[in-house]
């Protein structure tokens, strides 16, 4: 394997309690440090994965508790892609689709986005790549962010 495309995995797994969100948020904002991520791009990533896992929680297990919710990390040279996998509602097909079309009206700052409602635009907003798929009965929210 060509060692510039080297691939490192980690894999976390939570249940869908509130009070676990940050486990995986502030630990994939630290192995984003780790992997040269600037401070920036760190914080972008925690946030974004923070919304991920508050919209699985909220909206595809209705705030069930006892639900798995999975954070696979995969970092190269070039990018850092993350899945947050469940197994609860499906998002609609056509939310994506939407989100980007709200997407293109954002201001420029992160920090002035409101959260509530905006989630899936909101990461959209951070990531350089979003997108939604079912694969064997889990929901699959899979971001990219590059160096």
């Amino acid at each position: 394997m060509n060692k510039s495309k080297q691939l490192r995995m980690i894999e976390m797994r939570i249940n869908s309690g509130v009070e676990q969100i940050s486990q995986l948020s502030v630990s994939s904002r630290a192995l984003a440090l780790l992997n040269n991520f600037s401070e920036k791009q760190s914080s972008e990533i925690e946030l974004a994965v923070n919304e991920a896992v508050t919209n699985v929680i909220e909206h595809a297990y209705e705030e069930d508790e006892t639900r798995p919710i999975i954070m696979k990390l995969n970092f190269t040279n070039d990018e850092m892609i993350i899945e947050i996998l469940d197994q609860g509602i499906a998002a609609p097909e056509k939310l994506l689709q939407s989100a980007k079309k709200e997407f293109a009206d954002l201001p420029d700052d992160p920090n002035e986005i409101d959260e509530g409602g905006r989630g899936l635009t909101l990461m959209l907003n951070l990531m350089d790549e979003v997108e939604i798929k079912t694969d064997d009965n889990w929901n699959i929210l899979r971001m990219k962010k590059r160096h």
